[in-house]
């Protein structure tokens, strides 16, 4: 299930910055996964694709990529951010 991310507590104007993504590596993960940063009226945000590598990872944290360059989410009314990782 996607899990929703709250910023500047909806009001408008003010914005969080985010410079990696992560996943939750559970008893023996393994492979890369992709992380994102959608927008419920844009699904594919440029700049907010990571590749989470699991292997060598510890079981029950979370591993971290890094993204291209620092992205900003700006704070707006009614707008919704998900981080989502499909099940690949």
């Amino acid at each position: 299930m996607p899990q929703s991310i709250q910023i500047g507590k909806g009001k408008t104007g003010q914005g969080t910055t985010i410079s990696e993504l992560g996943r939750w590596k559970l008893a023996f993960g393994y492979g890369t996964h992709t992380v994102k940063v959608v927008r419920e009226d844009q699904p594919d945000l440029l700049g907010t694709t990571v590749s989470v590598n699991m292997v060598g990872g510890i079981d029950g944290t979370f591993l971290y990529s890094a993204l291209s360059a620092l992205v900003i989410l700006e704070a707006m009314k009614r707008t919704i951010w998900r981080v989502e990782s499909p099940w690949e």
